[in-house]
C-alpha cells in the first residue's frame, strides 16, 4: 500500500472491533500500528472515527496513559451529540411551526445504527427543507445567534455556526447543477419522501432511498476531494441494519441509473470483508486484490472531507479523460471557471435574460475575492501536478 499502510490496517481493526461490540486485542493493535498510538489516535481524528475506535480501545489492557486521550475523544464525541441533537431539535421545532417541510440528512440517521449513542462522529448537522423558505431559516438562524459563513441565494446550502461548536448547513438541495445527472435526479426530491408520523411538514427517505442517497453523496466527495474510512464504517452499519428489509430489485435499478453501482459495490464488499470480522480483519487486508487495496489506499489518503490535492487531481484526471491528453495550467483555470459558474444556473430563473450575464460575472469576481487564497493555492498545485506529467511524458 504506502506508509499510511500500519496506520490503516490498525484503525480498521479497531473501527471492527468497535462496530461488532469486542475489545481489541492490546497485543495485536500494537503490533499493528507499531506502539505508535499518538499517531494512530491522529489518523482517527483525521477520519473522524476516534470514539468509534476508541469504544474499542479504552476496555483493553493497555498503560492508561495510552488509553486516557481514547477516551476523551469517545467523551467529547457524547458531549457533541447531546448538544448538537438538543439544538437540532429546536430547529427542527421551528420549521414544523412555521409550516416549512423539513429532513434530517446523513449522519443524523445514521448515528442510530451504530452500536452506542455518540460513536458515529459528525463535524455537522445537515437539514433540507423547503427551496423557497430560505430566507425564513435564514432570519431564524441569525436571530439564534448563528453566524452565516457561505452566501446567500439560490445555491444548494447555506453553513451556519454558532459557539461552542455548533455548525448547521441548511440545504435548499442536495446537489448542485455542477452535478448535472445527481442535481436532475434529486431536484424534486420531495415526491419522493415519506411523511414522519404524527407530523405535518417532516419527512423522511425510505430505507433504500437513503441508501442511494449516501452512496450519492459519498460519490460526490469521492469524484470531487475524496472520503475517508468513517464512509465504510457508514456503509457496514447501514446495511447490517437494514439490507434484509430493503427492495433489492428498486435498489439495483436506482443505483444502476444514477452510475453508482460499481462504486457501491466496491464500498460495500470492502466494508463487509474488513469490518464484519475483527479477529479477520488484519489477515483480510493483507491478502486485499490489488484493486481494492488502491481503492482502500486513496480513502486512507483523503481523510473525512477530502484534500485539496484530491480536488485537483481529480478534475485534471476527468480533463485528461475529457480531452484524451494531459490537461494543461490554463485549460484547469478554464475548467475551474466554469463549474463555478454552474453553481449560478438556478438563477436564471429569477434574473432577467439580458442581465444574467451581468449577475454571473459579479457573483464570480465576488467569489474569486472571498476565496482568492484559496483559488490561488489550487492554481500552484494545479502547476506543479501538470508540470510533474510534462516532465514524466518526456521520460
Amino acid at each position: 500500500m504506502d506508509e499510511r499502510e500500519p496506520m490503516t490496517a490498525a484503525l480498521l481493526y479497531a473501527m471492527a472491533c468497535g462496530l461488532n461490540g469486542e475489545t481489541v486485542s492490546a497485543a495485536t493493535l500494537s503490533e499493528l500500528c507499531g506502539g505508535d498510538f499518538p499517531a494512530l489516535l491522529r489518523f482517527a481524528k483525521r477520519h473522524s472515527v476516534a470514539a468509534l475506535a476508541g469504544a474499542a480501545i479504552i476496555g483493553a489492557e493497555l498503560a492508561p496513559e495510552v488509553v486516557k486521550p481514547w477516551r476523551a475523544a469517545v467523551n467529547a464525541a457524547l458531549k457533541r451529540a447531546v448538544l448538537f441533537d438538543a439544538e437540532r431539535r429546536e430547529i427542527l421545532s421551528f420549521l414544523e411551526a412555521s409550516g416549512v417541510w423539513h429532513m434530517p440528512l446523513k449522519g443524523v440517521i445514521l448515528q442510530e445504527l451504530y452500536p452506542s449513542y455518540g460513536l458515529r462522529e459528525m463535524s455537522d448537522n445537515d437539514i433540507l427543507h423547503a427551496p423557497d423558505a430560505w430566507r425564513t431559516v435564514r432570519a431564524w438562524m441569525l436571530a439564534r445567534g448563528y453566524r452565516q459563513v457561505t452566501p446567500s441565494g439560490k445555491g444548494k446550502d447555506i453553513s451556519y455556526t454558532r459557539p461552542p461548536m455548533y455548525h448547521f448547513e441548511m440545504h435548499a438541495q442536495l446537489f448542485s447543477p455542477t452535478e448535472p445527472l445527481l442535481y436532475a435526479y434529486y431536484k424534486d426530491i420531495k415526491t419522493r419522501l415519506l411523511r414522519e408520523p404524527g407530523a405535518a411538514y417532516a419527512y423522511r427517505f425510505s430505507d433504500e432511498d437513503f441508501y442511494v442517497y449516501l452512496l450519492a453523496h459519498a460519490y460526490h466527495h469521492f469524484r470531487y476531494a475524496g472520503i475517508g474510512l468513517r464512509t465504510l464504517s457508514d456503509v457496514y452499519a447501514y446495511r447490517r441494519a437494514k439490507a434484509a428489509r430493503m427492495d433489492t430489485a428498486y435498489l439495483r435499478r436506482e443505483l444502476d441509473a444514477l452510475g453508482l453501482t460499481e462504486f457501491e459495490t466496491r464500498l460495500d464488499g470492502l466494508s463487509r470483508k474488513l469490518l464484519s470480522r475483527p479477529a479477520k480483519t488484519a489477515e483480510r487486508f493483507q491478502a486485499l486484490e490489488p484493486e481494492e487495496r488502491t481503492f482502500l489506499e486513496y480513502l486512507s489518503a483523503s481523510g473525512t472531507h477530502g484534500t485539496d490535492k484530491g480536488i485537483t487531481r481529480n478534475l485534471l484526471k476527468d480533463m485528461q479523460a475529457e480531452d484524451g491528453g494531459r490537461a494543461s495550467l490554463w485549460g484547469y483555470c478554464l475548467a475551474r471557471l466554469r463549474i463555478a459558474a454552474k453553481r449560478y444556473e438556478g438563477a436564471k430563473e429569477s434574473v432577467p435574460a439580458a442581465l444574467y450575464p451581468l449577475y454571473l460575472g459579479g457573483s464570480l469576481a465576488r467569489d474569486a475575492i472571498r476565496s482568492r487564497k484559496n483559488i490561488l493555492r489550487d492554481i500552484r498545485l494545479a502547476r506543479k501536478e501538470t508540470q510533474s506529467g510534462d516532465a514524466q511524458d518526456k521520460k
